[in-house]
């Protein structure tokens, strides 16, 4: 999280350092950078700013993905949810934010993964193949994120 609040000449180098890095390795306009730095806020972003920014990584993506397979798969399809975050640890959930807004099964099999680092997403998807032995023909989602949250380096190797 983001507690740390760095000395103003160490946020300068900070900030160079990812304005260079996004610049310079060719990906795009399309970027996802956290508002909290595009706002100018790198060194003070709040619980309520990490919320926001998972919110609006698996939000869209669950957007786009029921919007445009309504045909094929609706929230109702969903037996499994594994939501693997290795950063942030949230309460509620993520995985109770996703059952809430998309208004799925009160029976669906929930998971929710944190604090795994890279780990956790051979464990989600370890977690749900062990599920489907059991469970057969149930629709699952893996929902993996790797460092999402916006934190500032203090020492750059």
């Amino acid at each position: 999280m983001c507690k740390h609040h760095p000395p103003k000449h160490e946020l300068g180098f900070g900030y160079r350092f990812l304005v260079k890095s996004i610049t310079k390795c060719g990906i795009g306009r399309n970027i996802y950078t956290p508002r909290n730095i595009m706002a100018g806020r790198e060194a003070f972003c709040t619980i309520e700013d990490s919320l926001k920014e998972m919110d609006d990584i698996m939000f869209n993506t669950f957007d786009i993905l029921f919007n445009n397979n309504t045909a094929f798969f609706s929230p109702s399809h969903i037996d499994i949810l594994v939501v693997n975050e290795p950063m942030f640890a949230s309460v509620p959930f993520f995985t109770s934010r996703i059952i809430n807004r998309y208004k799925l099964r009160q029976n669906i099999m929930a998971f929710n993964l944190s604090g795994m680092e890279c780990s956790g997403s051979v464990i989600a998807i370890s977690l749900v193949q062990q599920l489907f032995r059991t469970d057969k023909n149930s629709f699952a989602i893996v929902v993996s994120t790797e460092g999402a949250l916006w934190y500032f380096v203090m020492h750059f190797s």
